[in-house]
C-alpha cells in the first residue's frame, strides 16, 4: 500500500467466508488502530477499500498488521472467528496530500 492513495488491499483468506454476517478488517501500526466493517468478499479473497487520509496516516517504508474477524450464524446462534494476523508494507508517497475531498 502507499501513503496517500486510495488503495484496494486484497486478502486472501482460506476460510469460506459466504455464509458471514459481517466481516472486520483491521489494521494496526504502533498506536493507529484502522477498523473497516463490512468488507466485499468473493471466492476466497476481502477486497479493503481505504481512503487517501486512511493510508497517509500509516508510517511509510513499514508494515502494518492486518487482521480478519467474521460473524456468522450457527444453528441460529452468532458466533465470532478470526484469522491469523498477517503483515502489509507500506510505500512512501512523495506527494504528501489529499488529493480528493472526502
Amino acid at each position: 500500500m502507499i501513503r496517500y492513495t486510495t488503495p484496494t488491499i486484497t486478502l486472501n483468506v482460506s476460510v469460506d467466508l459466504s455464509q458471514a454476517t459481517n466481516i472486520i478488517v483491521t489494521i494496526k501500526q504502533g498506536d493507529l488502530f484502522l477498523k473497516k466493517e463490512h468488507q466485499t468478499y468473493s471466492q476466497g479473497k476481502i477486497l479493503v477499500d481505504l481512503t487517501e487520509s486512511e493510508s497517509a496516516a500509516f508510517r511509510e517504508n513499514s508494515t502494518a498488521k492486518v487482521q480478519v474477524n467474521w460473524l456468522y450464524l450457527d444453528n441460529g446462534v452468532e458466533k465470532r472467528g478470526a484469522t491469523s494476523p498477517g503483515f502489509i508494507t507500506i510505500g512512501e508517497n512523495m506527494l504528501q496530500e489529499v488529493l480528493i475531498g472526502e
